[in-house]
């Protein structure tokens, strides 16, 4: 084994374990943290006009996000999950047109809008996020 396949090994090996071991609201936190990062890469690319990587990076986005819309309980949830719905559709759009138009600020725009969902579910107490989820 190389150094290369060995350092792939452990890193898939401790993300296997990290997610068998995270509550529901680190693994809610996570997919979260993985939508931003790829709205960070897309602006990125998009800057050194990297057009393919936009696409890629604004798709693994919009699918996380998507992900993130299917876990809504909408039972459970109420008028928090309708509305959270909703603002995932508007992300979901704002990162489409911001690969057609090429438009970064559209980017910007979903990311700050996922952050503050970011920052309103960490806030939410331990005891408290188990019972929505």
């Amino acid at each position: 084994m190389n150094a290369k396949s060995a350092i792939q090994t452990y890193a898939k090996t401790k993300t296997e374990s990290s997610i068998a071991d995270a509550s529901p609201t680190q693994l809610i936190t996570s997919l979260l943290d993985g939508a931003l990062e790829c709205m960070t890469t897309a602006k990125g690319a998009m800057n050194r006009g990297d057009f393919a990587n936009v696409g890629e990076s604004i798709s693994k986005a919009m699918k996380i996000i998507d992900g993130l819309d299917v876990l809504l309980d909408h039972d459970a949830g109420g008028d928090i999950a309708s509305n959270l719905s909703r603002l995932y559709e508007y992300m979901t759009a704002l990162l489409l047109q911001a690969n057609i138009r090429r438009d970064s600020q559209l980017i910007s725009e979903a990311s700050a809008l996922l952050g503050e969902i970011r920052e309103g579910w960490v806030a939410i107490p331990e005891d408290a996020a188990s019972e929505l989820g």
